[in-house]
């Protein structure tokens, strides 16, 4: 992302796609988090799109909805049996059978969008934060060609920016869709002032890409936060 703003800078329209055979300072929606890529196996890139992009709603949960499809379509390709269990986890993870193996991150500067994404294409070496991780690989069982997901991804990624009722869309593929989940509110780190824990069911994400969570007091509409298991 650091050298797509470089890029941008120099005057790189927008569309342009930078990938990274080795990503060394990957970073996260918080600032105690990383993301660490394997050299010539993984998938780190980032998208420069315009700023109005960011202004999208959910631009994250497009983002998720482009590549859990671009998955689904490399799973058929492979004829790997169902059930894959693919989940998008709000607001900006794809899991497989509650494991994370891709997260998405955008941000805005300049009078640009940029759309950051890096998928585990093969066994990870480490550890993520909180959620166990995996890999496309391993979980399809068969090698993935990281240039493919990147190639599907794009294709898919244009549909979803420009599509109508993507919020049902990626409803029905939420992570914890209609059962139980803890809510952590706000950015703040663990601990912060103002944090609160709700706890309710997923009933999907509004239009803004904000999280709909039932709770005893009511319908929540959540903008900021994480997300758990109960």
């Amino acid at each position: 992302m650091d050298e797509a703003r470089k890029l941008a800078e120099a005057w790189f329209p927008e569309g342009t796609v930078i990938a990274a055979d080795r990503q060394t300072a990957g970073r996260g929606r918080f600032r105690d988090r990383a993301w660490v890529t394997e050299p010539g196996r993984d998938l780190a890139c980032t998208v420069i799109l315009p700023s109005f992009s960011c202004k999208l709603g959910g631009l994250p949960l497009r983002a998720g909805l482009a590549l859990h499809r671009a998955v689904e379509a490399i799973a058929a390709r492979e004829r790997v049996a169902p059930p894959l269990e693919l989940s998008i986890k709000w607001p900006n993870d794809l899991l497989i059978r509650d494991r994370k193996v891709a997260g998405i991150l955008c941000e805005s500067s300049g009078g640009r969008c940029y759309l950051g994404l890096g998928v585990n294409c093969g066994r990870p070496s480490g550890t993520d934060f909180r959620t166990e991780v995996s890999g496309l690989a391993e979980e399809l069982g068969t090698p993935v060609d990281r240039f493919l997901v990147l190639e599907l991804f794009l294709a898919h990624l244009a549909e979803a920016l420009a599509e109508e009722g993507w919020e049902d869309e990626v409803s029905r593929r939420l992570w914890l869709l209609g059962r139980p989940a803890r809510f952590r509110t706000g950015l703040s780190e663990p601990g912060a002032p103002g944090v609160r824990i709700l706890e309710g069911r997923i009933r999907g994400v509004g239009d803004s890409g904000e999280l709909i969570l039932e709770t005893r007091e009511g319908v929540r509409y959540l903008a900021s936060g994480e997300l758990f298991r109960v």
